[in-house]
């Protein structure tokens, strides 16, 4: 339980100095529960949560947020009208801060899941916090974990440091091609690696192809769109329901 008013400066440090509200470990089989090194190594639950982290963390990398933390806070209905513990709270560069739900799809099928999310996202709007509602149907689609797990791997291994720094000299003068610095001499390993340290940047939401564009520009990634994942951008998944879905 905090001791600062929600979604105050005090209360934001308050929280990231704090343990987690929940220890994920103690209600988790063990084949849901993954680890993944960069940028610390505290468990997450399940895949969604997983993903997420790589997110988060492929974010710090280059500078879009500050910091992060899985299991933030506890609400209390007595308190914030829902008693509830987001999966996520960031920190934005630009010191926005979001709360995130992670959720694998069928939770949209659950009505009383959705009442809840919608319960949380009115406690943040009243706090001056944005919500977001991440599930593996939108925005965590499968290009996204795709390249995410790939350039961790190629982040975090050893690759030809000088094709790395031929690879950012060359986005720096402008946008190039896939397949232009393949020709160069510049690989995949080196352009994942460069990508995940946060030197040059990728669209988030498309597998590599030849004509894939790799810039200099951090707006390319389109990280942008992760932060318009709100409960209403599932609303018409919601639609479906009365049809059976």
């Amino acid at each position: 339980m905090t001791t600062h008013q929600s979604g105050t400066d005090e209360w934001i440090e308050e929280v990231f100095a704090s343990p987690p509200a929940r220890d994920v470990q103690g209600r988790s089989r063990p084949t849901t529960r993954f680890h993944v090194s960069a940028g610390g190594n505290e468990a997450v639950e399940g895949k969604t949560a997983s993903l997420s982290r790589l997110v988060l963390s492929s974010a710090i990398n280059c500078g879009l947020i500050k910091r992060y933390k899985f299991e933030p806070c506890a609400l209390c209905k007595e308190t914030h009208g829902v008693d509830a513990i987001p999966d996520i709270l960031f920190e934005h560069a630009d010191n926005r801060r979001f709360f995130v739900e992670a959720k694998a799809e069928r939770h949209l099928a659950r009505p009383a899941d959705i009442e809840k999310a919608r319960a949380v996202a009115a406690c943040a709007q009243e706090a001056g916090i944005n919500y977001l509602f991440w599930t593996d149907l939108w925005p965590l689609v499968k290009p996204l974990g795709r390249i995410l797990r790939s350039s961790r791997r190629c982040g975090t291994a050893s690759v030809p440091a000088q094709q790395v720094e031929n690879l950012v000299q060359r986005v720096d003068r402008g946008d190039a091609h896939w397949d232009e610095l393949r020709d160069a001499g510049i690989f995949r390993d080196a352009i994942l690696h460069a990508f995940w340290t946060g030197r040059v940047h990728l669209n988030l939401f498309e597998d590599p192809c030849d004509k894939t564009i790799v810039s200099s520009n951090i707006a390319t990634r389109s990280f942008d769109t992760l932060l318009g994942a709100g409960i209403n951008s599932h609303e018409w998944w919601y639609d479906l329901l009365p049809l059976g879905r």
